[in-house]
């Protein structure tokens, strides 16, 4: 489930490749339509709850009603089936679907508030693995540093944001996460025997929503 840019994504897929997919939460709509165009999906295509054996999941940066809808249907399919979850960073999976000639690539993508998600991802023997952690950083420390950072390319949701502050992006880069990037993070983790605890996992989230700045202007003390 690809839930954190619009639209939203749903697809089914083995190991092989993709099998099908479709758009979800138009008009925002996320947690009306997740359920319900899933079990189309599945029926479509022949595929009942007892053939899920993972459940792959972005996990952010992105949006938030988007996010945490995803993650709940994830937990929920995980729960029924008893299937391994998979709770993917966003920008990981994105940097499955760059280029086969690169060997690199700054994903970046927009935390709200003048801010942004930034992160190195670099290729070893054909698999994409984080050349360190993700960083949160005012917009304008990251165009004021780009001549000190190592030469990589740029993509990922934020792209459009960096373009407009004067960072060179490429024609080829990508800038919206799929489902098939999704698919190939996820096969990738599977592979290295890594699967998401559902109690532990959570969003990867900018800022808090306005219910939860809400909640703490009630409760500035902070007991729950």
């Amino acid at each position: 489930m690809q839930t954190s840019e619009a639209p939203s994504v749903v697809g089914l897929a083995l190991g092989t490749g993709m099998v099908d997919s479709c758009e979800v939460g138009v008009g925002r709509r996320h947690s009306g339509d997740l359920a319900p165009k899933l079990a189309e999906l599945m029926a479509k295509n022949g595929v009942s709850i007892d053939d899920i054996g993972s459940v792959a999941v972005s996990r952010g940066p992105g949006g938030y009603t988007g996010l945490r809808v995803g993650l709940a249907s994830a937990l929920a399919l995980t729960l029924i089936k008893d299937a391994d979850l998979l709770a993917v960073p966003t920008l990981e999976a994105m940097a499955w679907q760059c280029p086969s000639e690169w060997d690199s690539v700054r994903m970046v993508a927009d935390a709200l508030r003048g801010r942004a998600f930034v992160q190195e991802f670099i290729r070893r023997d054909g698999a994409w693995e984080p050349a360190g952690p993700m960083e949160l950083a005012p917009w304008e420390s990251i165009r004021g540093g780009q001549a000190d950072r190592k030469q990589m390319p740029w993509a990922g949701p934020g792209c459009h944001h960096a373009t407009s502050l004067g960072i060179q992006v490429m024609g080829t880069a990508p800038t919206q996460p799929s489902v098939e990037g999704l698919r190939l993070a996820a096969l990738n983790r599977i592979r290295k025997g890594f699967v998401d605890n559902p109690g532990e996992v959570d969003i990867l989230y900018g800022q808090p929503s306005s219910a939860e700045e809400q909640w703490k202007k009630l409760h500035p003390e902070g007991v729950v």
